[in-house]
């Protein structure tokens, strides 16, 4: 593999991966602290009722889920760096539009603009990472900045709670204003990213790939059912404790910053391998497994006294967070792995697509499911992603051929060298 050390290697690696870490540590840092006081904000500022927030969110996750691979397909055309600058620039304008958002049809014009920007984004990004970095580097630069965006939100979220402690509409509209401004902060900064393309990859008149690619599409449903878990910890689990446990209502605080502060330091470890995309359906297998396991501990801390329950969560949590940390490197190494080169933004927007929808239909189901069906509710989560993320290896194997997957690999250690 190139060498990651010394001036070619801070070159091509240290300063991109640089860049690019800044710049989403400081947008999810203003992301964060917005979404911790947005609910408020809509309801006691906006003077919006609870029914068109949710309705709304809603409606936007689903329109900002079918623009992400057109969005992506732009990354492929043209230059995404560029790309990616116009659409956190764009953000910028967007965010600060929630301080117009004093109806519900403006409310919903805003968030839906957000939500496209959001979702095309993301693929965007993805495309940007497939230009920068090779092979191994992708998936590990990939798991470099999700540990920055997770240290950015939990900050961010930090900062909204001090908000919300003295919560006003002057610092609403500071919140909104900073989150704005830190995205035309991460603008300028993948501004200063060498340019990744000079001409078009893609012609202009041909058809999306990803849109036909039926395996793909396949892999990319496995992994939505898996990602139906990502509730649990800011969602699930505090309602669970609250209701059906003897744990103090700290407890799922507790838990959420324990998972950010293993995600942060284990990260990178758990990415390790996944450019060869049957390491990447494996991890998907183990993610299911510990997922399903640690879901099922959830739900055991309802019949134990407070000590015995304590100790059960922090076990359940360590269980738990290894599975998303596998799934996060798992699907990373299939979604890169899997697309040819020079399609990577609209195979990241499709796959990305997958993920919008399970982000969408996930928090209702979860809290239905670990709320009013208890414990059987918490083994049906468990069962349904152990399944998915199972039938990845042997999806991987039957869709594409074992010489398929070993061809993938051969080809990026071969590029790696050139």
């Amino acid at each position: 593999m190139t060498a990651i050390s010394g001036e070619t290697g801070y070159t091509r690696w240290r300063g991109p991966l640089a860049l690019v870490s800044i710049a989403t540590l400081l947008s999810s840092v203003g992301s964060g602290a917005w979404l911790t006081v947005q609910v408020l904000y809509l309801v006691q500022s906006a003077h919006l009722s609870v029914a068109q927030v949710g309705a709304g969110l809603c409606g936007a996750g689903l329109i900002g889920m079918a623009t992400a691979a057109p969005l992506g397909r732009l990354a492929d055309r043209y230059d995404p760096r560029l790309v990616t600058v116009w659409i956190l620039a764009l953000e910028s304008v967007a965010a600060a539009g929630f301080l117009l958002a004093r109806s519900f049809w403006l409310f919903l014009v805003v968030t839906a603009i957000v939500a496209v920007l959001e979702r095309g984004g993301s693929a965007v990004r993805g495309a940007v990472l497939a230009a920068l970095f090779k092979g191994a580097e992708r998936v590990r630069a990939r798991a470099a900045i999700r540990r920055m965006y997770n240290l950015g939100a939990a900050a961010g979220a930090g900062l909204g709670a001090l908000v919300l402690n003295h919560a006003g509409a002057g610092l609403y509209t500071v919140c909104i204003l900073a989150n704005a401004v830190t995205y035309a902060l991460a603008a300028g900064l993948n501004l200063l990213l060498p340019q990744t393309r000079t001409a078009p990859a893609v012609p202009a008149g041909a058809k999306m790939a990803a849109l036909r690619d039926r395996p793909f599409w396949c892999l990319t449903a496995l992994n939505a059912v898996v990602t139906l878990h990502y509730p649990v910890l800011t969602l699930a689990l505090p309602l669970w404790v609250a209701q059906h446990t003897r744990l103090p209502l700290w407890t799922s605080a507790a838990a959420l910053g324990l998972n950010t502060v293993l995600v942060a330091v284990l990260q990178l470890r758990a990415a390790r391998g996944t450019e060869d995309v049957r390491v990447a359906a494996v991890r998907m297998r183990h993610a299911g497994i510990a997922i399903g396991v640690g879901c099922l501990l959830f739900a055991a801390t309802s019949r134990l006294p407070a000590v015995a329950a304590s100790l059960l969560l922090l076990v359940a949590v360590i269980v738990y967070t290894l599975g998303e940390l596998w799934h996060a490197a798992g699907a990373s190494g299939l979604a890169f792995g899997l697309a040819p080169d020079r399609d990577q933004g609209q195979y990241q927007g499709v796959f990305g697509m997958g993920t919008g929808l399970a982000q969408t239909v996930a928090p209702p189901l979860v809290m239905l499911l670990a709320t009013h069906w208890q414990e059987a509710g918490w083994l049906v989560l468990a069962v349904i992603v152990a399944i998915a993320g199972a039938a990845v290896p042997g999806f991987l194997r039957v869709a594409y051929g074992s010489e398929h997957s070993q061809g993938l690999s051969r080809k990026e250690v071969k590029e790696e060298h050139v």
